[in-house]
């Protein structure tokens, strides 16, 4: 959404003291330019935590688009001089991931959330392996004792 920049500046001042952060988000969009980021931090300052690049730009970005290399890297390096995050959003992949990492400092997107699932999944996968070891070692275990202690415990559990 288009900010009117005046607001920005009133909005500015009211929350001076109160240490809240202002973060840029879909850069490279329509309303989104370099230029708006200049604005935007000349009337916030030191309060402009990070600039989140759209889903578009990333895209652009990872397809060697030579107008987003170009934005992105503007952004980057605006940023680094500003101490201001970068975060690549839409990353989907480990191909886009491989590639934006250059240039940001956080990313997100379903690869992450996938990448999450997976690694539940695991750990579900390894506690069933884990019961399973303690089973066969239990198993192996009780084979060698007397007949009268399996016989002992069985009648114990009834």
């Amino acid at each position: 959404t288009n900010i009117d920049l005046k607001s920005l500046e009133i909005f500015s001042k009211r929350i001076e003291n109160l240490g809240i952060k202002v973060n840029i988000d879909d850069f490279g969009s329509e309303e989104q330019t370099m230029e708006r980021v200049k604005d935007i931090h000349d009337i916030v300052g030191k309060k402009l935590k990070s600039i989140k690049l759209d889903a578009s730009v990333v895209k652009g970005y990872c397809e060697d688009n030579p107008k987003m290399i170009k934005n992105v890297k503007e952004v980057r390096d605006y940023a680094l001089k500003n101490n201001i995050t970068i975060i690549a959003e839409h990353i989907e992949n480990i191909n886009k991931f491989e590639k934006i990492k250059e240039v940001s400092d956080y990313v997100q997107g379903y690869m992450f959330d996938s990448l999450y699932s997976n690694l539940k999944n695991i750990d579900s996968a390894l506690d069933n392996s884990q019961k399973n070891a303690k089973m066969k070692l239990k198993n192996h275990l009780l084979k060698d004792k007397p007949m009268e202690e399996k016989t002992k415990k069985k009648s114990k559990r009834q």
